[in-house]
């Protein structure tokens, strides 16, 4: 299952584009403000993801606390890709 993680007025899947309704057929997307952390009761995340796609806001230092609490979480699968988008000057410490 994929997870998509967008502001609640963020601009979400582009319906407009056949690949972007295949992909959210496939998964849940998840409309939640980030800077509060993710919810730690929704229906979503009791199932575990084999597919997250993030999108933190930029400049303020959320990616690495947002991909903490994906992994405190439990929801990925094992494998599981995760895919996040950050600043290109954002610097993760090494895994």
């Amino acid at each position: 299952m994929a997870l998509f993680v967008d502001a609640p007025q963020g601009p979400g899947v582009d319906r407009q584009k056949p690949e972007a309704v295949r992909l959210e057929s496939q998964g849940t997307v998840l409309r939640k403000n980030l800077l509060k952390g993710f919810p730690r009761s929704h229906r979503v995340l009791e199932k575990k993801m084999d597919l997250v796609f993030v999108d933190p806001p930029y400049g303020m230092g959320m990616l690495l606390p947002v991909l903490e609490e994906l992994c405190s979480l439990g929801i990925l699968g094992s494998p599981a890709t995760l895919v996040a988008q950050s600043e290109q000057r954002e610097v993760l410490p090494p895994v």
